[in-house]
């Protein structure tokens, strides 16, 4: 069988699978571009609309689950939080922001921690081996970016809460579950690695699609397998 007819197979397989994603996709790209594009109040509308558009795609493939609908609630409310905000904000705004979101994303990520535990899945070893040292990293990347001469207690706090979800998604069975923890990884990194070290336009524009671009395939990883797996 050629290769595009593989691929034809696999996108019609995962669209009955999951018919929320002939939305989805759409929308997950129209907010990345509008994202890198600075087209806000386009990418304000994509992006609100993800994180439902994906829960209504649970609940029609059956799921009551409380916790997921919790935990990706929190989800949505950071997405809302971390949407640009009119004019220049300071750079005390900036990081009121930012601390506001990985609030929202620290109970989504705890929430993804109890389903993934209550599944069986438990992490191992050689993954945390591989997340922690990342994350310390970035923890030093972000004393650089800053003023202060220490940690920021929150961005710690959900930099560790995110170091738990991938590892337990990256140490699931499931392929498309250890894909989400690692895309979601990624996409926070990079918001830390554009705000610190790119500059110019095009860099910054690009590190911007790649933001919002793995978040979106992560959640709908995530979101989708927890689905699978509590079924």
């Amino acid at each position: 069988m050629p290769s595009w007819s593989r691929l034809r197979a696999a996108v019609v397989a995962a669209v009955r699978r999951r018919p929320e994603l002939v939305a989805y996709v759409p929308l997950a790209t129209v907010t990345a571009l509008s994202g890198a594009l600075d087209r806000r109040r386009v990418h304000a509308v994509t992006k609100s609309v993800l994180v439902p558009t994906l829960q209504a795609g649970a609940c029609a493939r059956g799921s009551r689950d409380p916790l997921l609908y919790a935990a990706s609630s929190a989800g949505w409310l950071g997405d809302i939080l971390l949407l640009p905000r009119r004019g220049k904000p300071s750079v005390e705004a900036q990081r009121h922001q930012l601390r506001s979101g990985a609030v929202a994303f620290g109970v989504q990520q705890i929430g993804y921690m109890a389903m993934m535990a209550r599944n069986g899945v438990r992490p191992k070893a050689g993954r945390m081996a591989a997340v922690v040292p990342w994350l310390a990293c970035l923890s030093v990347l972000d004393m650089r970016g800053g003023e202060a001469s220490a940690p920021d207690p929150i961005i710690t706090t959900y930099g560790v809460l995110l170091g738990g979800m991938t590892t337990m998604a990256w140490s699931a069975p499931s392929r498309a579950m250890q894909c989400g923890g690692v895309l979601f990884l990624a996409s926070d990194s990079m918001i830390l690695i554009r705000e610190v070290l790119l500059e110019g336009r095009v860099p910054r524009v690009l590190a911007e699609v790649f933001v919002l671009g793995t978040y979106a395939a992560a959640q709908a990883m995530l979101i989708g397998e927890l689905v699978t797996r509590r079924r």
